[in-house]
């Protein structure tokens, strides 16, 4: 046995190309962390290997879809059992701002994320825009008439 886990040890697969060898990575990783503290140099190296292609594997063939402050206020707000006109009573924040960010036409500023995260016992960073739902700001944003009279 001693045998058969240098061997596997010793192979650094470039990559992973199947789903079957997604399972048999998962499962390798599996044993390795069942070693716990136990864990060889050698077997660090090759937990670290086989986490890192996994993960590749997945973002390519299992994308998660970019979450943003519409979709989080939005279970946020069920999971507490709330309205928008509560959240606007519980942190100052008006109602119509609310009404946009939950449409989608308005990010959360610093302060309202900070406010937000506060009454919701959260971390602020969950309401930070990610890479595409910042993208699709800017995208909506210019597609939207300019309006020179301000908000």
């Amino acid at each position: 046995m001693a045998n058969g886990k240098k061997a596997v040890a010793n192979r650094r697969p470039g990559r992973i190309a199947s789903e079957a060898a997604l399972t048999r990575a998962i499962e390798r990783i599996d044993k390795l962390l069942d070693q716990g503290d136990a864990l060889s140099k050698e077997d660090e190296n090759e937990l670290e290997c086989l986490s890192d292609l996994v993960r590749a594997y997945e973002q390519k063939h299992f994308p998660v879809p970019a979450v943003g402050n519409r979709e989080i206020l939005t279970y946020l707000l069920e999971m507490k059992g709330i309205t928008l006109k509560q959240l606007t009573a519980a942190t100052g924040i008006s109602y119509q701002t609310w009404l946009r960010i939950q449409n989608g036409t308005e990010e959360m500023s610093a302060q309202e994320m900070e406010k937000t995260a506060k009454y919701f016992r959260v971390n602020p960073s969950l309401f930070l825009p990610t890479t595409s739902s910042a993208a699709r700001s800017k995208k909506r944003a210019a597609s939207r008439p300019s309006n020179s009279g301000g908000k």
